[in-house]
């Protein structure tokens, strides 16, 4: 389908609201990074002033998984929390507008890259488990200056999105498939053949059968199985990485996955998948997703902690 054909087929309304988020992401991704942060802490607290539904929902994911806090404790987390994706909101736009050398000058310190590098130059397939802790599109910039990097991606439901992350998330160099059986071969081949993929490991799988239950926090999550396919059928290296956002820029953290991650049997594998996810949330829990409802599906008759 040529460019002009693709763009008749999206709504004019969609069409100008794509327009608006290019001129959006221009025009704050060129303030400086640390006013942008500022802006963006405002828009968190505003959020939590005006108690939206990020804010509800990330009070009821912290009493959730944090009930040994105490109600003081709890609160200042969630106010921290709401700051820190406030922050990541507009960063993004940062990220995107500046590109590869802004993001590779602004990562400050790599903890564990010896890992990724070793893996890399014995041409071991590496599995990125990217939780969404930090700023996660500065991994993916970092991950493609290392090597070749092929991600999965859901394509947005908003007509005329796809096109906006498809133009930024590969200007690092980085290959996007979609989340279907092909783009699952790609990633295979990839992986196979020594080359970098990343995914998101904290993401509710939307199907039953793409997932099983694992023990999180002080619950249980529903926690997606294609991580341990992968792993079976390529040999690859899990490792989990994160982009911590500290003063002036972030620090990269590559840690390895807990050992029993490469086991056979998938409840065991799938439990040091969310082992692994919890020790990098308990490192910076303020810069955790916390408003991202992953316990829709419960265990049994475990309490609904959106019901309220």
């Amino acid at each position: 389908m040529s460019s002009d054909s693709h763009s008749k087929a999206i709504p004019l309304k969609a069409r100008a609201t794509a327009l608006f988020v290019r001129l959006a992401i221009t025009l704050v991704g060129h303030l400086p990074l640390s006013w942008v942060r500022s802006l963006g802490a405002v828009l968190g607290r505003i959020s939590l002033l005006s108690k939206s539904r990020m804010a509800v929902a990330t009070r009821q994911n912290i009493a959730y998984c944090l009930p040994d806090l105490s109600p003081q404790e709890q609160q200042a987390l969630i106010a921290a929390s709401l700051k820190e994706t406030g922050k990541l909101a507009l960063e993004t736009a940062v990220v995107w507008a500046r590109g590869n050398d802004w993001v590779c000058r602004h990562i400050l310190n790599v903890e564990g890259r010896e890992h990724l590098t070793s893996a890399i130059e014995r041409k071991q397939g590496v599995l990125v488990l990217a939780p969404h802790i930090g700023n996660w599109e500065v991994v993916n910039y970092f991950l493609a200056s290392c090597g070749d990097v092929t991600n999965m991606y859901q394509e947005p439901k908003t007509a005329g999105m796809n096109d906006i992350l498809q133009d930024y998330r590969t200007r690092c160099g980085a290959t996007l498939v979609p989340t279907d059986r092909k783009g699952l071969m790609t990633i295979l081949k990839v992986l196979k053949t020594g080359g970098i993929s990343g995914i998101l490991p904290d993401q509710t799988p939307k199907e039953d059968n793409s997932g099983i239950f694992a023990p999180f926090m002080a619950q249980h999550a529903f926690t997606m199985t294609l991580a341990h396919k992968l792993i079976q059928k390529s040999g690859c290296l899990p490792l989990f990485v994160y982009a911590e956002r500290v003063k002036g820029g972030f620090n990269i953290t590559i840690r390895p996955a807990p050992s029993h991650i490469t086991s056979d049997d998938e409840q065991t594998a799938v439990n040091a998948l969310s082992e692994g996810i919890e020790q990098c949330v308990r490192a910076i829990p303020a810069q955790y997703q916390w408003e991202y409802k992953r316990f829709r599906k419960r265990l049994n008759d475990s309490p609904n902690p959106y019901s309220t």
